[in-house]
């Protein structure tokens, strides 16, 4: 009973002091945006910052407590919500455990890395694991994993509404960014616990993405001389790269 109260008095503490993982007063699912929506949430280029969001909630309950580590245990698009101005809060931590150093066993870290990874996967193909198309031996993982290889194409697996065509001034950069994106995913979900990486890890490198893509997409369109081409579908906001841009 002890720990169950601990585990309840340190999600409270979590919910009060980090913004991405309190419960919005008004919200959104992820899931109604990615599947029932009319406007698909990688039109609006607000993909890659919520998943930024949920990549920084996990990284704060992981390794911002010393030690010991909180793990949330359900990790999915239903327990992402969204408030007004699309800013991801991670929700529902109805099972959630604190582990104590050196306590890691069944439950771990590593199934919230993993769960981030269908999330990620999901969010940028907007496909779900369960879709009908996933048969056999063919599921979501292999899917892309598949697409990233030599001879494959990663424009056959992305929301086609994200990418774009090769038209766009910018259609390289984002190209590129995308594939970024799911080799991040396979790696939060490899097999291997060597092989793996945690949510710090995952954070970093989503950042580093996102630099990137912002310095390889400034050069591609200077030279189509369309200053704004990158904004049109963009994985991240306009608001950011303005942000990003006066910093």
């Amino acid at each position: 009973m002890s720990a169950l109260l601990l585990v309840a008095s340190v999600s409270m503490f979590i919910l009060r002091r980090k913004r991405k993982v309190e419960v919005a007063t008004e919200t959104a699912l992820l899931p109604q945006l990615l599947w029932r929506s009319f406007t698909p949430i990688t039109s609006k280029g607000d993909g890659f910052n919520i998943m930024t969001d949920v990549a920084s909630s996990l990284e704060y309950l992981h390794h911002g407590h010393g030690p010991n580590h909180v793990v949330h245990c359900d990790v999915k698009p239903s327990n992402i919500l969204l408030d007004d101005d699309m800013v991801a809060h991670v929700a529902d931590f109805g099972i959630a455990r604190l582990l104590e150093f050196g306590m890691e066993g069944i439950i771990s870290t590593r199934g919230d890395v993993y769960s981030f990874s269908v999330a990620l996967m999901e969010t940028f193909t907007r496909r779900k694991r369960t879709d009908e198309m996933f048969v056999r031996e063919m599921y979501l993982k292999q899917w892309i994993a598949n697409s990233l290889l030599p001879d494959a194409a990663i424009v056959e697996v992305v929301d086609a509404d994200l990418l774009g065509t090769e038209e766009d001034g910018d259609f390289v950069s984002r190209r590129d960014c995308l594939s970024s994106i799911m080799r991040l995913a396979l790696a939060c979900c490899a097999e291997l616990p060597e092989e793996g990486i945690n949510m710090q890890e995952a954070l970093i490198t989503l950042n580093k993405i996102k630099i990137k893509f912002l310095k390889d997409c400034v050069d591609e369109c200077s030279i189509s001389y369309s200053s704004s081409c990158f904004l049109k579908k963009s994985p991240f906001s306009s608001s950011w790269f303005s942000s990003a841009k006066s910093a």
